[in-house]
């Protein structure tokens, strides 16, 4: 099987403690796999973790974040742009799980104009 990848984009304008911003990203990843757990991609990789390789990305604001989620949705890709509660805050956006062929990251970005950072 082909490596499968998760894409995770974190706002980089927060000024939350790592913990807090890692946590949203968790948050995010186990609500877009929950969705989408009956998936054969979702469930090869929750019997094999070597399989998926995640990917993260810093963005610079939550516009920045419904800007790629808009583009997201155009294209078709299924993610979640998770918004922490009960603050209103658009945190990060987390793809389903996709084969690395399908993943598209630097068009993506260039649709949506915006431009982000890799950091794992």
């Amino acid at each position: 099987m082909n490596k499968l990848v998760q894409c995770i984009f974190i706002r980089g304008d927060l000024l939350w403690p790592p913990g807090a911003l890692v946590a949203q990203a968790c948050h995010a990843s186990s609500a877009v796999n929950y969705l989408d757990h009956n998936h054969p991609n979702t469930q090869s990789v929750f019997g094999n973790k070597n399989l998926i390789t995640m990917e993260v990305f810093k963005v610079p604001t939550d516009s920045a974040l419904e800007s790629l989620s808009q583009t997201l949705i155009d294209l078709e890709v299924d993610h979640k742009l998770w918004t922490e509660q009960p603050e209103n805050i658009k945190t990060c956006l987390c793809t389903k799980i996709y084969p690395e062929t399908f993943v598209k990251v630097s068009e993506w970005l260039n649709i949506s104009k915006i431009k982000a950072e890799k950091v794992v």
